[in-house]
């Protein structure tokens, strides 16, 4: 899976689908790493409950 996610290496414009980030005081030096879609549903969710928000507060309140 993680292979896939790292992209393909066959095409000369391959597109890395992971992040790695560094863990913070990690002894070893490792590597978290995230998927695009973990960013995606957490952004669609933030995205999702904002507009919620507007739309409840535009049937109460006239601002």
């Amino acid at each position: 899976m993680i292979v896939v996610a790292r992209g393909d290496k066959i095409g000369e414009d391959g597109i890395p689908m992971l992040l790695k980030i560094p863990r913070m005081f990690d002894p070893w030096g490792g590597y978290s790493i995230i998927g695009f879609g973990d960013i995606i549903v957490l952004g669609l969710l933030v995205a999702f409950s904002l507009r919620f928000e507007q739309s409840s507060h535009d049937d109460y309140c006239p601002l």
